[in-house]
């Protein structure tokens, strides 16, 4: 294992030696202005009738209704991060027998979250506060007159905060700018090489367009108003004179989707963070004294080590305020750990409250919610390489020890390393290999864990 943690550091300089140049442009990334609303209203099976026999013959008329509804709304500057979300559902079901026999049930639930952070300086010193609440509800008949009908509600909700120092950003947007640039040249758009200031210009508006802001100006022609932009912006920098043509912009929309699974594309950070945070738990499912309470010191450092390379550095220390918590991520309503989507927990790139877009974050790494007074800490290195445009390897290697609060327990110390490599082998045929090992000693001690995968998808019919 220590040759591994050798082999890691000594690429990882090397890189930073030989490729002090080409990172510029991805040190320079910041992540634009961005805001917007998106409203959502949908029924899954809104409507779903079945008739049926069971087993016994008899004849069964089921029916199903179901509305959902959700609303977010963001705005992000340089200084201040501010957005939420509400999402709300009824469901209505019911079974009716031709013996007579009838049951009935009907569902509620509604999860609000609002967050904002502020940066007294940019880049530098912050602070932040979440709060997520919660309620969930059902009322049922159960067709018997001995039982009669039955209900309940749960409303779980949290209060989170933390203060910190340091923005870590993900510039993979200034690789999906230069997939454009690709596209441009290849479709006569341009001849040479654009200029650091006008490729990290598109990365932005690649950002706003994946935040949603083109989306929630014009919906109907979102993808109209970002090519605007985009040809605004190389006229304006005299990148280009003329429009695009038809073939060139549906090159650079291709670019842009990867519709053609050209690009296997990871994230690139840049930037370093820390920060202290805590979660309160203020109602629980049981409606007795809450005991989910937490506090985390974490830490992250990205670098672009070359245009193809980067490098990401991230370490925690958790623990559980109360003896009794139950060492489970936040829940919302009658959902199961984890349901409840504030991103606070160790994901700094998305402590700019980036609810709205799923991206790969530094959820890389993620923290583990810990009981009983437990005290749990680790860190992990992990490092992308582009080897060409269809075909990549990731790596990490990671350590975490956990504490127990009870005595009599040894620490369970984790060591662990994983590889994969993802190939596109054409538009239609995209493939991976990965591999792992973990070595648990103390509490639960094991012997050497490996593992192995392969996997592929293959677009048999259809269009990419």
């Amino acid at each position: 294992m220590k040759n591994i943690y050798k082999i890691v550091l000594l690429f990882a300089a090397f890189l930073v030696v030989s490729n002090a140049q080409a990172q510029s442009v991805y040190d320079n990334y910041r992540d634009p202005d961005s805001k917007g609303r998106r409203l959502e209203v949908y029924g899954q099976n809104l409507f779903d009738l079945n008739h049926f026999q069971d087993l016994n013959g008899d004849t069964i008329t089921s029916m199903n209704l179901n509305l959902r509804a959700d609303y977010r709304q963001w705005r992000f500057t340089q200084s201040m991060l501010v957005g939420g979300y509400v999402n709300t559902g009824v469901n209505y079901n019911s079974h009716k027998h031709n013996s007579g026999n009838s049951i009935g049930r009907t569902d509620f639930d509604a999860v609000t979250y609002g967050a904002a952070s502020y940066y007294f300086s940019p880049n530098q010193f912050y602070v932040t506060g979440a709060l997520g609440l919660s309620y969930a509800t059902f009322s049922q008949d159960t067709g018997t007159t001995t039982t009669g009908s039955i209900s309940r509600n749960e409303g779980p909700g949290y209060l989170w905060g933390n203060v910190g120092y340091g923005r870590i950003y993900n510039a993979g947007r200034i690789k999906d700018a230069i997939n454009i640039e690709d596209a441009m040249r290849q479709g006569g758009v341009i001849t040479g090489t654009l200029p650091n200031s006008v490729t990290v210009a598109i990365a932005k508006l690649v950002t706003q367009r994946d935040n949603g802001d083109f989306d929630a100006a014009s919906h109907d022609d979102q993808d109209i108003q970002f090519f605007n932009a985009l040809q605004s912006l190389l006229q304006r920098d005299g990148v280009v004179s003329g429009d695009f043509t038809m073939a060139q912009t549906i090159r650079i929309y291709e670019a842009l989707n990867n519709t053609r699974g050209r690009y296997v594309n990871y994230p690139r950070y840049v930037g370093y963070q820390f920060q202290v945070q805590a979660q309160w738990q203020l109602f629980n499912q049981t409606k007795n004294k809450p005991h989910d309470h937490h506090l985390a010191f974490d830490a992250v450092f990205g670098k672009a080590l070359s245009n193809n390379t980067s490098f990401l550095l991230s370490g925690f220390f958790g623990m559980a305020l109360d003896s009794l918590a139950s060492g489970l991520a936040p829940s919302a309503g009658f959902g199961g750990p984890g349901s409840f989507q504030n991103y606070l927990p160790f994901i700094p790139d998305l402590n700019n409250l980036d609810f709205f877009v799923r991206s790969d974050g530094t959820g890389l790494y993620k923290i583990g919610y810990v009981g009983f007074k437990d005290k749990f800490f680790g860190a992990r290195a992990d490092i992308f390489h582009s080897i060409n445009s269809r075909a990549g390897i990731r790596g990490a290697i990671e350590f975490s020890s956990l504490s127990f609060n009870q005595s009599g327990l040894d620490p369970r110390t984790t060591i662990g390393a994983e590889a994969r490599l993802d190939y596109n082998i054409t538009h239609w045929l995209r493939s991976y290999v990965q591999a792992g090992l973990n070595k648990i000693s103390g509490t639960g001690e094991r012997d050497l864990e490996y593992n192995a995968a392969i996997g592929f998808v293959w677009r048999v019919l259809g269009n990419n």
